[in-house]
Parts: C-alpha cells; sequence; structure tokens
C-alpha cells in the first residue's frame, strides 16, 4: 500500500515478512508471530519488526464479493519514540 505517493509504501506476505519503505529507506521486517493474532471473524492484527521499526497493521473485512475483501484499518509505525498512524482501506484477494 501507497500511503503517501511514495515516501511510505508497506508490503507484506502474510505471516512471513513486510517490506517498508520509509523516508526514502527500504526496511525488511519480520513477522511476529506472538504479537500478531486474529481478533475475531472480521479483524487481524499483523505485527512486523526489524531494523529500529515496529509496525502494526490492523485490519478489518468489511465486505467480501467472491474472492475478493474490502477492508479498513490501520497502519502504526514506531521507530524508537517516534509514532505515526494512517487510516488505510483497499482491496485484496486471491
Amino acid at each position: 500500500m501507497d500511503v503517501d505517493k511514495g515516501r511510505k509504501i508497506l508490503a507484506t506476505k502474510t505471516a512471513e515478512f513486510a517490506y517498508l519503505r520509509f523516508h526514502g529507506k527500504d526496511i525488511l521486517l519480520k513477522y511476529d508471530k506472538k504479537e500478531s493474532m486474529i481478533v475475531d471473524k472480521t479483524k487481524q492484527k499483523e505485527v512486523y519488526k526489524g531494523n529500529g521499526f515496529v509496525v502494526v497493521l490492523i485490519t478489518e473485512v468489511i465486505q467480501t464479493k467472491g474472492e475478493e475483501m474490502l477492508s479498513t484499518g490501520t497502519l502504526e509505525i514506531t521507530q524508537g519514540d517516534k509514532k505515526i498512524k494512517i487510516k488505510i482501506g483497499g482491496v485484496s484477494g486471491c
């Protein structure tokens, strides 16, 4: 997902790793199985960590159509004592 015209980009392979571009730096993050969880039937929390960053992606499926899902949620990026929280939304599926 591109949240601000290329300055912050997040791509994930769920339950494995995430790629974060943050202020021109490319950062590879590992999935944190202990912190990540399925909250309920439609909501999940994914946590990725590495290189001094913690990324928390919380998504909730609000509509499904076949294999396509419309989701909304938040992306939280933490680096040291700096924290950014961004509302997100989009379509995903196979």
